[in-house]
C-alpha cells in the first residue's frame, strides 16, 4: 500500500528539487546554438546508447513526466481518471509494480528511439556520417557541454519538437499494444494529427520533457 506522505515526498521531489535542475539547465546552457556537425553526431550517438540502457535516464523521465502532471492538478490515485485529473503512475518509480516498470522501460526506449530518428530527420546528412562512422561496440563521448547546449536547444524548438511528437504519439499506441494493454482512451485510435489541440500540446510536452531528460543525463557525465 502507497501512503500518502510517500506521495507528498516525491511531489516536492520533482516540483521543487526536479523543477530546479531543469531551470539551472537552461541557465547554464544558453540555447542560442551554433550548429556543429560533431555535437549532432555525438547526440546521435548518446540517444543510441540510452536506448539500449535505458535505466541509465528512466528516472529523469519519470520524474520530468510526473512534474508536469502535477502543473496540470494532477493528484496520485490507484486507478487513472483524466476527467478526475487522477493518475495511478504519479509515485516513485521504486514504488512501481514490475509490470508498471517495464512498460516504463518500454515507453522511455521508444521515446528515446523516437527523438533519434527525428535528429536524423532534422539533420540527414549528418546522419547519413553517422552510419557510416557508427560502431555500437564503443561509447565514448567527451566534451559534452555544446552537446547539453544543443539538447537544450532542441528542447526549446517548436519546429524539432513538431518533428517528434508523431513518433511520439505513435510509440505510446505501439507499447500498448506490446504490452497487451487495451485502452479505452480515445486517443489510442487516433494518429497524431487527428488529435485535438489540447492532446497535441501533452504529447509535444512530453517530447520536451525527453529532452531535458536527456540535457539532464548528459549533464552528469561532466
Amino acid at each position: 500500500m502507497l501512503y500518502q506522505p510517500a506521495i507528498d515526498r516525491y511531489r516536492k521531489k520533482v516540483t521543487s528539487h526536479k523543477t530546479k535542475q531543469v531551470d539551472q539547465l537552461l541557465q547554464q546552457y544558453p540555447t542560442d546554438y551554433s550548429e556543429d556537425a560533431n555535437d549532432i553526431l555525438k547526440l546521435i550517438n548518446i540517444l543510441y546508447h540510452l536506448e539500449e540502457n535505458i535505466e541509465l535516464v528512466l528516472d529523469h523521465i519519470h520524474d520530468l513526466w510526473s512534474e508536469t502532471l502535477f502543473e496540470q492538478g494532477y493528484q496520485y490515485a490507484p486507478v487513472t481518471s483524466k476527467a478526475r485529473k487522477q493518475h495511478s503512475l504519479l509515485k516513485p518509480l521504486l514504488a512501481f509494480t514490475a509490470a508498471e516498470k517495464e512498460r516504463e522501460a518500454l515507453l522511455a526506449k521508444s521515446d528515446m528511439h523516437s527523438i533519434r530518428k527525428a535528429v536524423c530527420l532534422y539533420y540527414p546528412e549528418i546522419f547519413n556520417q553517422w552510419l557510416q562512422q557508427h560502431s555500437p561496440q564503443v561509447f565514448e563521448i567527451h566534451q559534452v557541454d555544446k552537446i547539453i547546449q544543443l539538447v537544450c536547444h532542441l528542447a526549446l524548438d517548436r519546429k524539432f519538437l513538431t518533428i517528434i511528437g508523431p513518433y511520439i504519439h505513435q510509440s505510446w499506441i505501439d507499447c500498448n499494444e506490446v504490452i497487451g494493454l487495451t485502452s479505452r482512451d480515445s486517443r489510442q485510435q487516433k494518429q497524431f494529427h487527428q488529435l485535438d489541440t489540447e492532446d497535441k500540446v501533452i504529447t509535444l510536452k512530453n517530447a520536451k520533457t525527453d529532452m531535458l531528460a536527456v540535457g539532464l543525463y548528459a549533464q552528469s557525465l561532466t
